[in-house]
């Protein structure tokens, strides 16, 4: 059963990411969502945030914030976009 993946829109309103996606062409602009839309669909059925074969396209790694405690994994993509993405585990309030 797949995981859910919520996103945060928070950083799309930055203003150095969105003049920098604003740059980019209408193709281009579309391949990345594209690509974002792939990633979010790998992580919702992968084995692991770092070692799953099919999450390899974005070079995973993990990613350390102090005072932040849950697990955070970086995955990279073409100029401007970077995903930083929580794995939070179940609990019994929220199983999923």
């Amino acid at each position: 059963m797949p995981r859910t993946v919520r996103v945060s829109e928070l950083f799309w309103n930055e203003r150095d990411f969105r003049k920098a996606f604003r740059e980019l062409s209408a193709s281009e602009q579309d391949e990345r969502l594209d690509e974002l839309d792939q990633l979010s669909k790998a992580l919702a059925v992968c084995r692991h945030p770092v070692t799953d074969p099919d999450l390899r396209p974005w070079q995973p790694s993990a990613y350390h914030v102090q005072k932040v405690r849950i697990r955070l994994y970086e995955y990279r993509f073409r100029y401007p976009f970077r995903v930083i993405a929580g794995f939070i585990d179940p609990t019994p309030e929220e199983p999923e």
